[in-house]
């Protein structure tokens, strides 16, 4: 295994195009937030409120890969406002279980 990226989760790739995180609530926010802090550009959509928040102050990432402040994050709250093409699209959703009654 090469130490050229240790400490790092994700090594950014030369050249490499921006990431879509679709649905970006809690775990995609964090999937984004990381992928952004090792250099690769990343958009985020999600819900308006969680949008304008990371817009405002930044993502804060705290956890089992340390203590993040990530700044610069592309947010959007409708699939019209993304510019794409995208390199790369990761999608998360929130499953919902239960009996209908």
């Amino acid at each position: 295994m090469s130490h050229a990226g240790r400490g790092r989760i994700v090594t950014r790739v030369a050249g490499a195009d921006e990431i879509l995180i679709a649905g970006a609530g809690a775990l995609g926010s964090v999937v984004g937030g990381l992928l952004a802090a090792a250099g690769w550009p990343v958009t985020l959509l999600g819900r308006p409120a969680h949008m304008e928040a990371i817009g405002a102050s930044g993502l804060a990432i705290d956890g089992l890969f340390g203590t993040h402040r990530i700044r610069g994050l592309g947010c959007a709250t409708d699939p019209a406002q993304l510019d794409g093409p995208y390199a790369a699209v990761s999608s998360s959703s929130r499953s919902r279980t239960g009996s209908a009654t």
